[in-house]
């Protein structure tokens, strides 16, 4: 009886998983990544090379992956990309129950794997930003398969699974350079290790992992080293961050995010510190014992930590940064909610439970499994994300619906360029999402799409780093072979590599010559990410 209803759950788990996800590809809001990221995909299948021929701002990983998937990105646009995606995202869920139950005491394995895939799946703010075409999907797969290799290294050829692993991680810091970091904390663990799993295990891992980022990051460098330097570390560390109460604000709001998004995972983890502080104390213990995990559950509590202090102290901390580690997380809060109700039923006596104790911690097991699926399917109920499936936002006191999908929106606009456009026309935009669905190029510059214009550079070092100054962007206008422009609210608003508003003065000079030598055609209205208004304009 409790092994069918586990299944049942699980089935359920998965149904509400393959749901959310479905909607989120269908009815989920378009962000401005989406476009860079496929165009810079379609950039490596057309033989280009990241930082070298084009500017990209993350590590390069990711657009050497998403070119694999080009033909179905040209063939089903946005929604192509997010269809692998969504993959990506479902299959590292999977990789992380796996690994859950890799770790998780006997007998108890495929309890903790529903406790974790439950956690990751059911919540439709992870499964949002695992459906729209950015790294964090690919990204966590790299790292939770890389720590899933990990796990199998007290087998008779764990050297292998260690080289397997250090080159698993290697591709998750090529592909988000913030989890680099597990590398070493993995590498930390074996290290403590070697008495037990032996010299080669840790000599696998360190040579597996500096051989993996000298292939994924030496190429590059070589042909590209100032790109690549500028795409990893110096874009980010310009933008600009404010004085300590701003800092203090983001950070704030960071956490405040981190809890609103994943509410579910932030009560049961908080209930459980309380249960490990409170019986303790109740039991004469010193708490902080109990609270101490064990053998490779420490590893993976360490890279979860490491990787999310590295995020809170980037210069902007987006709470979505989150959805890479998250996985990680929610299997460290599995294995802690396990050993916690196997362990409670613990006799006086020393280390053994008798039979009537496994039957009730069965029960209580089975319980908290119930409860932790309902409430994580009414906390995705009650998300603003389900909000934004449908409505574009208020006016006064009237919600205005949407009449089309944000992707079919898209469709129905880069349909229209393509009947009016010849086949191989470029088209000027900074809306880079636009140019992928209708199959269009950008001119050369224009590939990171608002993150594309540095006003206050010289010419020698925007040409060198593949974008625009100010003298270039205008004389682009003037001297583009594109016969048609399209810009949102996005387009000429953003200076970079800052990223705060163009003045109005200097937007109003851009728009100026702009209009020497185009000509509007059509406007529409709730376009795009924000919902703001997209003009297409026709040269002159």
């Amino acid at each position: 009886m409790k092994n069918a209803w586990l299944i049942f759950l699980g089935l359920l788990t998965l149904g509400v998983g393959l749901l959310l996800n479905g909607a989120n590809l269908y009815f989920g809001d378009l962000n401005q990544d989406e476009g860079w990221y496929l165009y810079a995909g379609k950039q490596v299948s057309n033989g280009k090379i990241p930082y070298r021929d084009f500017a990209f701002t993350q590590a390069p990983v990711m657009p050497f992956v998403y070119s694999l998937i080009h033909p179905l990105v040209k063939r089903e646009g946005i929604a192509g990309g997010r269809l692998f995606t969504t993959a990506l995202g479902l299959i590292a869920g999977i990789l992380s129950a796996w690994l859950a139950a890799r770790v998780a005491p006997v007998g108890w394995g495929k309890h903790a794997a529903l406790i974790a895939f439950t956690l990751i799946t059911c919540n439709v703010y992870q499964s949002y930003f695992m459906t729209v075409v950015k790294t964090y999907a690919l990204c966590s797969l790299f790292l939770v398969s890389g720590l899933l290799a990990a796990s199998f290294t007290k087998n008779r050829y764990g050297w292998v699974a260690a080289a397997g692993a250090a080159a698993l991680l290697a591709l998750a810091a090529g592909t988000r350079i913030s989890t680099g970091i597990a590398l070493p904390v993995i590498g930390l663990y074996f290290l403590s290790q070697r008495k037990h799993l032996g010299d080669p295990i840790w000599i696998s891992f360190g040579v597996g992992g500096m051989l993996s980022l000298f292939l994924i990051f030496f190429p590059l460098a070589w042909m590209a080293f100032d790109g690549l330097w500028f795409g990893l570390f110096e874009y980010h560390s310009l933008r600009m961050s404010g004085n300590w109460l701003s800092q203090g604000v983001y950070k704030a709001g960071f956490i405040s995010r981190f809890v609103q998004a994943y509410f579910v995972f932030v009560c049961f983890g908080a209930a459980l510190i309380m249960l490990y502080i409170l019986k303790p104390i109740a039991s004469g213990i010193t708490p902080l014992k109990t609270l101490t995990p064990n053998g490779f559950s420490k590893s993976l509590l360490g890279v979860g930590i490491a990787v999310s202090f590295v995020h809170f102290c980037a210069p902007f901390p987006y709470d979505d940064y989150q959805t890479i580690i998250y996985p990680v997380l929610s299997i460290v809060l599995a294995l802690g909610l396990v050993q916690w109700i196997v362990t409670r039923e613990q006799n006086k006596t020393g280390t053994e439970i008798s039979m009537p104790n496994i039957i009730h911690s069965k029960m209580w097991m089975m319980w908290l499994l119930t409860l932790l699926f309902f409430t994580s399917v009414f906390a995705s109920f009650s998300s603003p994300i389900n909000q934004q499936w449908m409505v574009l936002g208020q006016d006064r006191i009237w919600w205005r619906l949407k009449n089309k999908t944000d992707i079919n929106k898209l469709r129905e606009v880069s349909d229209s360029l393509s009947q009016k456009s010849f086949p191989n026309d470029l088209l000027l935009t900074q809306d880079t999402y636009l140019a992928v669905e209708a199959d269009k190029s950008v001119p050369h510059g224009m590939e990171m799409g608002p993150f594309c214009y540095f006003p206050e550079w010289s010419r020698e070092r925007a040409e060198k780093l593949n974008v625009l100054n100010k003298e270039m962007l205008l004389e682009l206008f003037q001297t583009t072979q594109a016969r048609y422009a399209a810009f949102s609210e996005y387009g000429l608003a953003i200076q970079s590599p800052e990223i705060r508003e163009i003045t109005q003065s200097e937007q109003a000079e851009l728009k100026h010559v702009l209009h020497q030598y185009f000509e509007l055609e059509d406007e529409q209205a709730h376009f795009g990410q924000a919902h703001t208004t997209l003009k297409i304009f026709k040269k002159k």
